[in-house]
This record gives structure tokens, C-alpha cells and sequence, in this order.
């Protein structure tokens, strides 16, 4: 079975075009009263791997529903006010259920979490699954709080890459910096439509609070038992 035809959408998983919006190192730290709830839980579902030396922030769009979007197509000139306007209201209008955040922990010392690691750079596009069929351990939420009430543990499998139309399409539609003074509400984290990230462009912006939990740098390193 070749990689396009496993990478569908069935009852119990959905891919995914995933941005990687941070890559950082677990560092050691002391204390533990300011993990998240949701770690040790995270950690559990490794069943017994290599105690995890790395993370990922993923902003995952659904593909199908991306794929069904009629105007990704469309130009948005820098400078143009009313294409500019117009493109800000698509992307308010796009339903919450389309995207996900996904924090991924990743072992160096596993060689198929160190191929992962080397594959996800900032501000690059990748093919993934999310579902319950055996992957990467991983937990998911509507943002980057993570909060327990609305979180999930899902599997994550890689794809790879995008695909160049497919990154074409996603940096079109999700590359906020043609509107320089785009504001989608109080509550968005400032600076998300600064200077274009050569590499993939931005990750899906959306009208929400948008602030990154910094775990990776908080995170102590649990020592094996």
C-alpha cells in the first residue's frame, strides 16, 4: 500500500497538513509544581520509550477540509486593502473544528523519533495522521493552553513534507504578511504578521488567543527507574 493511499481520511483517523511552529530541546528544571497536568500521562502512553529529549509545536489544519476550500487559490497583493480585508474575513470565518494544536515529544536516542526530529524544522509543512492506530504518543488541544478539559492523547503518524503545491496552497492562504495591520481581536498574540519566514511562511492564523505554553524549556528530564 503505497503512502497517498494510507494517507485518508476514515472513521477513527483524519490527517493533517501540520506547521511546525516551535522546536526546542527538554531541558532540566527544578521543581515540578508548574508542569502541566498532562505530561507524566504523556510520558506513560510512550509505554517505556526513551525518556523524551526534544518537542514539537504542531498548528495542524484538516486537510479534507483545507482541500475544499475554493478561494486558496485566490492572490492577496501586498498593500491591496480590499483583497486584504476580504482574505481576513475567510480566514475568521473558518470553523474552529479544522485545526488542532499538537505538542509532540521526541526521543534522539529512538532512531525513528530521530528521523522525525530531523524532519521537523521550524516553519515547515508536513503530512500527518491523528488517531488511535499506533504512532507517535502525542497530545492535542483547540490551542496552545493545552488545558485538561479540552485536550486529547492521540497517535500521530508522518508522512513527510508537503508536497510543494501543497505548501504553495498553505502559505497562500495562511501567510498573514500581505495585511500589515491585521487584527483579529484582543486577545491574539502580538507579532504574528511580522517578517515572512522564508521557509514555509506562517502557520494557520486564526482569530483566537494563540500563546505557547513553554514546555519544552520547563519540563525536567524524569530518570529512568
Amino acid at each position: 500500500m503505497t503512502m497517498d493511499n494510507r494517507w485518508n481520511e476514515t472513521l477513527q483517523t483524519t490527517p493533517y497538513f501540520a506547521f511546525v511552529e516551535g522546536f526546542e530541546e527538554i531541558g532540566k528544571a527544578k521543581g515540578t509544581e508548574w508542569i502541566p497536568k498532562w505530561w507524566f500521562k504523556l510520558l506513560s502512553n510512550r509505554h517505556g520509550l526513551s525518556v523524551p529529549t526534544h518537542c514539537a509545536w504542531l498548528d495542524c489544519v484538516r486537510t479534507h477540509d483545507f482541500l475544499k476550500l475554493e478561494w486558496r487559490f485566490e492572490d492577496c497583493a501586498i498593500g491591496d486593502s480590499a483583497q486584504g480585508s476580504s482574505r481576513r474575513d475567510k480566514i475568521k470565518s473558518l470553523p474552529d473544528s479544522m485545526f488542532k494544536i499538537v505538542f509532540v515529544p521526541l526521543s534522539k536516542k529512538l532512531a525513528a523519533e530521530a528521523k522525525v526530529i530531523n524532519a521537523f524544522q521550524a516553519s515547515t509543512w508536513h503530512r500527518i495522521i491523528l488517531g488511535p492506530r499506533p504512532g507517535l504518543s502525542v497530545v492535542a488541544g483547540p490551542d496552545f493552553d493545552l488545558q485538561d478539559g479540552a485536550i486529547e492523547y492521540l497517535n500521530l503518524e508522518h508522512y513527510g513534507a508537503c508536497l510543494l503545491e501543497e505548501r504553495e496552497q498553505l502559505t497562500n492562504v495562511f501567510n498573514l504578511n500581505f495585511i500589515s495591520d491585521a487584527k483579529f481581536g484582543d486577545d491574539e498574540e502580538a507579532g504574528t504578521t511580522s517578517t515572512v519566514k522564508p521557509s514555509g511562511g506562517s502557520g494557520p492564523a486564526r482569530p483566537k488567543s494563540r500563546k505557547k505554553v513553554r514546555v519544552g524549556k520547563n519540563i525536567p528530564k524524569r530518570s529512568k527507574k
